[in-house]
């Protein structure tokens, strides 16, 4: 995990190995966790920018992240569980994804991710089959975010949370980047979650959820923050928007058919 800089124009700075310059970030357009927007659209995000800084994360419990082809594993899996209780408005009146934003680090031109959309337990483990998502995504070189667009995917989840889970397909060529809470702490602007967190790693040398029954963790080492663990959560850089009130104009699609829209 690296820590870099934001500065105060909002310029992502990235100092990784073969890449040099900026690229363009648009976080001070969001909103808190939990705002509702014109009455009907909620926004919810985890992270903090307070301390001016972000991390990008190359591997999880010692193992990089672009080693476990070399071991014949599969590829890292990230996630966000969000809670639509954390809308103002009742779960049942808020279960329509119009959108994530998510940020990247790219490393190279061939940064390239999955998303997909998965309802959650109360463990904030997957639930059967994906809700939707985007493939081969090729992460642009310019901006930092992107923007994923559901155009009101319903989230038909039993205990109202859902994930926004992310394949690390080229860890050479990009990686997520998440709030850098411990600095966050050391500037006395640490945020109400630092000691339960919403964003996980789902798959690095094993996968977590299958293994133990809940997702690994996101934990920065630090000595006595939340006990017993010792560390501070740190959350990956994403919003979702959902539209409440109602069925949007968008009916719910078919897994099938938003697969081939993004493939």
């Amino acid at each position: 995990m690296k820590t870099v800089l934001i500065s105060a124009g909002l310029v992502l700075v990235l100092s990784a190995p073969g890449f040099a310059g900026s690229v363009r970030t648009i976080e001070s357009g969001f909103e808190a966790r939990g705002v509702q927007k014109a009455g009907d659209e909620c926004a919810l995000s985890y992270h903090d920018f307070c301390s001016g800084n972000v991390s990008a994360w190359t591997g999880y419990n010692g193992t990089e992240w672009i080693d476990l082809e070399g071991q014949g594993l599969a590829p890292a899996r990230i996630g966000v569980c969000y809670d639509l209780n954390d809308c103002d408005l009742p779960c049942g009146e808020c279960q329509n994804l119009t959108g994530v934003w998510f940020a990247f680090s790219r490393l190279s031109e061939f940064g390239v991710v999955d998303l997909e959309i998965y309802c959650a337990n109360e463990n904030c483990c997957p639930v059967g089959a994906p809700l939707g998502g985007f493939y081969d995504y090729h992460v642009a070189k310019d901006q930092a975010w992107k923007y994923f667009p559901f155009d009101g995917l319903r989230l038909d989840c039993v205990d109202c949370k859902f994930i926004v889970m992310v394949t690390v397909k080229t860890p050479e060529h990009c990686v997520p980047l998440s709030d850098a809470n411990d600095l966050n702490r050391l500037d006395g602007c640490e945020i109400e979650w630092r000691c339960a967190g919403h964003s996980y790693c789902y798959r690095s040398l094993v996968d977590y959820c299958d293994v133990y029954g809940y997702p690994g963790r996101m934990l920065v080492g630090y000595s006595g923050a939340c006990p017993p663990d010792d560390g501070f959560h740190v959350e990956w850089l994403s919003h979702a928007y959902i539209s409440c009130g109602g069925t949007t104009a968008t009916e719910k699609t078919s897994w099938s058919e938003i697969k081939a829209l993004y493939k």
